[in-house]
């Protein structure tokens, strides 16, 4: 089965670095490009299933950037074994029919209402449970 390349992206306009780090970055730090609208953008190749990754920020750790800076979200994210949360992307396995074809996905955006880092109230707008999955 072949895997398509994702992009994952995230709003911040006012970091000045920003990194990721996941189950398919083996947890080690890579860079994320600058883009346009304030964006900065990583394109990884996934294979279907789960996968987990959270930011790094200007030097903190968060699952996702607010009008304060970085910040945890923990709805629809999952516990790690260091007490906070990261954030929890699907990759759709792709039908029968389209295997061969598998296109490039629309990009994962992050952003969430205002909360504090470790605040237990936020909720990912994207999805009712918080989760991160592709359209």
């Amino acid at each position: 089965m072949s895997n398509a390349y994702q992009t994952i992206t995230l709003n911040a306009p006012h970091a000045l670095a920003v990194s990721i780090a996941g189950t398919f970055t083996d947890w080690t730090l890579v860079p994320m490009a600058r883009a346009k609208d304030d964006d900065w953008e990583f394109q990884v190749r996934l294979a279907p299933g789960r996968h987990e990754f959270k930011f790094f920020v200007d030097g903190r750790w968060c699952c996702d950037v607010g009008p304060d800076g970085p910040r945890e979200v923990t709805e629809g994210c999952v516990h790690n074994p260091f007490g906070t949360v990261n954030r929890v992307l699907d990759v759709p396995a792709p039908h029968a029919a389209a295997r061969d074809e598998a296109p490039v996905q629309d990009p994962v955006r992050h952003s969430s209402p205002p909360a504090p880092c470790g605040s237990r109230e936020a909720r990912a707008p994207h999805q009712p449970d918080g989760r991160a999955l592709l359209r």
